[in-house]
């Protein structure tokens, strides 16, 4: 089983979307592709967070989702205006 593998269905176990998973750490959805290998301190870090998702209570878990929302609403307006990297 590869690494991708791994974190997929950790993510899917903890009911995250690729999108949700890579801004809740701050790391790329190409892990789970396997386009490119984590380092391990990278792999500490999501095997830390994933693991810890579940002890969030709902309202803390909603406010994560305003935030990740905030922060693909904001990056979708800087594509739109070519401002985005």
């Amino acid at each position: 089983m590869t690494l991708g593998e791994k974190i997929s269905i950790l993510r899917k176990k903890n009911n995250l979307s690729q999108l949700e998973l890579a801004k809740e750490i701050g790391v790329s959805r190409e892990y789970e592709c396997n386009d490119i290998t984590p380092t391990v301190d990278r792999a500490k870090k999501m095997a830390l967070r994933v693991k810890e998702i579940p002890l969030l209570s709902e309202k803390d878990m909603d406010k994560i989702l305003s935030i990740v929302d905030a922060f693909i609403r904001d990056t979708k307006a800087k594509q739109s205006f070519g401002l985005a990297k």
